[in-house]
C-alpha cells in the first residue's frame, strides 16, 4: 500500500533489532505485537528511539485481561490491556498519547460470553479448536 502511494522508503521488520540502527521514522506500526513482548516498555522505549522528532506510532493490542483465554496462551500473548494501562506503558516510554480508544467494541459482548465459556471448560484447547472451517465455495464468495 505504501509503494502504490509513493512512499518507497517503509521497511518491515520480524524482530526489534531490525530497526534500532541510526535510522529514523515518522511512522512505526505496531499491529498485534506488544502482548507478546515481556517487557513492553523496553521495547516501547525502543520504538520512541527510531521516531523522528514528530514521529508517531500506531499500535493495537488485545483489550481487558478479564477476557483472557486458552487462546491467548497459545498465541503466545504475555498480557492484555485496557486503555489505561496501555497509555500509561507508552507515555512511560516517552510517548505523549494523542488518541487512545477501543474498537471492534460491537464484538464485546459475544466475545466476552465466548471467553467467559471457555475458561469454565476443564480441557486443554489447541489452535485447531478456535479455527473456523469454511467450505471453499464460502472462501470464493467471501473474496467479492
Amino acid at each position: 500500500m505504501c509503494r502504490a502511494r509513493g512512499m518507497s522508503d517503509e521497511i518491515k521488520t520480524a524482530t526489534r533489532q531490525e530497526f534500532l540502527g541510526q535510522d529514523q521514522y515518522d511512522l512505526v506500526t505496531n499491529f498485534d505485537v506488544l502482548e507478546h513482548i515481556a517487557d513492553d516498555e523496553g521495547f516501547l522505549r525502543d520504538l520512541h528511539r527510531v521516531l523522528t522528532d514528530n514521529g508517531h506510532v500506531l499500535v493495537t493490542v488485545p483489550a481487558y485481561q478479564f477476557l483472557w483465554s486458552d487462546l491467548d496462551r497459545l498465541l503466545g500473548h504475555v498480557r492484555r490491556y485496557n486503555k489505561r494501562d496501555l497509555v500509561r506503558c507508552l507515555e512511560k516510554a516517552g510517548f505523549t498519547v494523542s488518541v487512545a480508544s477501543y474498537f471492534n467494541t460491537f464484538l464485546a459482548v459475544p466475545s466476552i460470553a465466548v471467553r467467559w465459556t471457555q475458561t469454565r471448560t476443564k480441557r486443554a484447547p489447541t489452535l485447531k479448536d478456535y479455527a473456523m472451517e469454511l467450505h471453499p465455495w464460502k472462501i470464493i464468495f467471501s473474496c467479492f
